[in-house]
């Protein structure tokens, strides 16, 4: 597949109204089962980040994210550009003492990383808010 074709396939299995579980579980399931032509996850050319940022006051949320980057290549081997595709769950807290945090996919068992962000303290706290959007966005970083 290419970056822009994993992008439509997100779109199509996450829908809007997902939970924050499920769609963390979804996307993380994605990385694991799809692989993208010249970006091998072997050579750091596919990874995965859970990131999430802290309390936005102007918009009142929080935002938890997943970032696949994508690291693109010629015919040489050079390094040529790089793509983030990212998902954003936005959340309304019940408070702003969010601080901002991230840890990398360093597994080949996608149980084993769902089980790190599960455990992980921002989403112990987030799964309970409401949820106030969900974006995907891919790009040329």
């Amino acid at each position: 597949m290419t970056p822009e074709q994993v992008l439509e396939k997100v779109q199509k299995d996450i829908p809007e109204d997902s939970s924050l579980e499920k769609a963390l579980t979804t996307f993380i399931n994605l990385f694991f089962s799809i692989e993208v032509k010249g970006c091998s996850k072997k050579n750091d050319g596919d990874m995965l980040l859970f990131q999430w940022d802290g309390f936005n006051g102007s918009q009142n949320t929080i935002s938890i994210n997943l970032t696949r980057q994508f690291m693109h290549y010629d015919e040489n081997g050079d390094y040529e550009y790089m793509e983030h595709l990212q998902m954003d769950f936005n959340l309304i807290p019940d408070n702003d003492e969010f601080a901002s945090g991230n840890f990398w996919c360093e597994t080949d068992n996608p149980e084993e990383f769902m089980n790190q962000v599960v455990s992980s303290d921002i989403f112990q706290k987030a799964s309970k808010f409401q949820t106030s959007s969900i974006q995907f966005n891919l790009f040329e970083v």
